[in-house]
């Protein structure tokens, strides 16, 4: 079965315009990366950026073979 999983940053917070939008992203990113690998469930993770503020979502969406 494969799956989608989806990633949503919200760019709004204080964090974006203090580091710029790709450079938290990326950090962002590497953040989730880091977290998927030591506990394999993407649902159990929030993108959180350097403030430590919840800025996105992500969701896993089971789709039919």
């Amino acid at each position: 079965m494969s799956e989608r999983i989806t990633i949503t940053i919200e760019t709004g917070n204080a964090a974006f315009e203090d580091n710029g939008i790709m450079t938290e992203t990326a950090r962002i990113l590497r953040h989730i990366a880091k977290r998927c690998e030591e506990y394999g469930d993407p649902e159990s993770i929030k993108p959180i950026d350097a403030n430590g503020n919840t800025c996105g979502s992500i969701t896993v969406k089971r789709l039919r073979d």
